[in-house]
């Protein structure tokens, strides 16, 4: 059978752009991971095997990289919340989250600036991200009024908590999973913690 005029040059383009979309979102996946969120675009350009014209064509901004990216783990992030904000332990549903989002941090390096950056609102990060943030300070409010989390906690200390995680899992090389995991064991246990009341200061 003949096929039309057209189509198999057009299933061909289609098929190449599926394989460049995919090389890119390995490159960017791998680039965030190891040199963050900054990464230099010509070096995720250069990982996917694309000229830097092709890459810009596709995600004309650092933005539509990241949300190539991390779509999928900020979803997961507003997925995990929603389903802890009924957990019958206030506390037990608090810590669990946060361990969640520690875990992501050692997954990859990036996350923790993806998961606090701003984006376009009306995207689809954006609605994400608020999503998340509801649940979050859902958790807070609950464990807060359960008197399990120090009276002064607020959900914006969230960002503190995971900013004293990264940086104490930045010192470990990437090829060192053991000893970033035992760190982020031991920083973890002692920043949730100092979230107990008894830890408030007058």
């Amino acid at each position: 059978m003949v096929s039309p005029p057209g189509s198999t040059g057009e299933s061909s383009l289609r098929a190449d752009a599926a394989r460049n979309r995919e090389r890119i979102a390995e490159a960017a996946r791998s680039a965030f991971a190891e040199l963050g969120a900054d990464a230099p675009i010509a070096e995720i350009a250069r990982r996917a095997g694309v000229g830097s014209a092709t890459l810009y064509r596709r995600f004309p901004t650092r933005d539509d990289l990241l949300e190539l990216v991390f779509a999928d783990q900020i979803v997961r992030c507003a997925d995990e919340v929603e389903g802890l904000v009924d957990r019958a332990d206030p506390w037990e549903a608090f810590a669990e989250y946060l361990t969640f989002l520690f875990e992501l941090q050692r997954e990859d390096r990036a996350f923790t600036t993806a998961l606090l950056r701003s984006f376009p609102e009306g995207g689809r990060l954006a609605r994400e991200h608020r999503r998340a943030d509801d649940g979050l300070e859902l958790l807070v409010d609950r464990a807060r009024a359960a008197g399990v989390l120090r009276a002064d906690f607020a959900g914006v200390d969230v960002v503190m908590l995971l900013q004293a995680h990264e940086g104490v899992i930045a010192g470990f090389d990437a090829a060192d999973r053991d000893g970033a995991e035992a760190a982020s064991a031991r920083v973890a246990a002692i920043l949730l913690d100092g979230c107990r009341p008894r830890g408030a200061r007058t």
